[in-house]
């Protein structure tokens, strides 16, 4: 068995392959196989953010309990939390965690979710009396969703999209004349 490569442009037409026996005509055959990835750092900060903000309200829930959604409070790292804090907290992160699956899922998600959790911030920490009594803490929970906000904002907005191709082909070559080759059976050419 014998090994060719052939460039591309080869690929077309018929190739004249010599030996010392007689001349023969091989038909060259490809099939290219291409895998394209795309990602971009905007998934890792998205899946960031949501394991921390799922982690952080999977734990209050569990140590507030399940007794009053606004009565009873936890602290969870320093930030005193009621029920439903805990369960906007897990519902954010599991929408982070979303939004991290694809490109395009985490430039979008992560723009939308990022303002909504600015928002959300920056009336908190404005207005910590109004929302305390309801979702436990003070201010720190806002300036906390403002900085995840922000930093989800950034993360969108400058994250570049990356794609990354393989390509793998496998050329068949098999005669065509019927001129009989002595030992020598079909040809398969592995490239690249």
């Amino acid at each position: 068995m014998r090994v060719l490569l052939f460039e591309p442009e080869t690929l077309e037409k018929p190739v004249t392959i010599h030996s010392h026996e007689s001349d023969h005509t091989r038909q060259a055959e490809a099939r290219t196989v291409v895998d394209r990835r795309t990602w971009s750092p905007s998934q890792l900060v998205a899946g960031l953010i949501g394991l921390f903000l799922t982690v952080m309200g999977a734990v209050a829930i569990l140590r507030v309990g399940f007794e009053s959604l606004t009565g009873d409070t936890t602290a969870v790292l320093g930030i005193e939390h009621t029920l439903l804090m805990g369960i906007i907290h897990l519902a954010a992160g599991l929408f982070f965690l979303g939004a991290a699956g694809t490109v395009l899922g985490s430039r979008s998600g992560l723009t939308t979710l990022g303002l909504i959790a600015l928002a959300f911030g920056l009336v908190y920490a404005i207005e910590p009396d109004s929302l305390s009594g309801a979702l436990g803490g003070d201010g720190r929970i806002g300036w906390l969703y403002a900085v995840i906000g922000a930093v989800a904002l950034v993360s969108a907005w400058v994250s570049p999209t990356i794609q990354s191709q393989r390509t793998a082909t496998a050329r068949t070559v098999e005669s065509v004349d019927s001129v009989p080759t002595t030992g020598v059976a079909d040809e398969t050419v592995i490239i690249r």
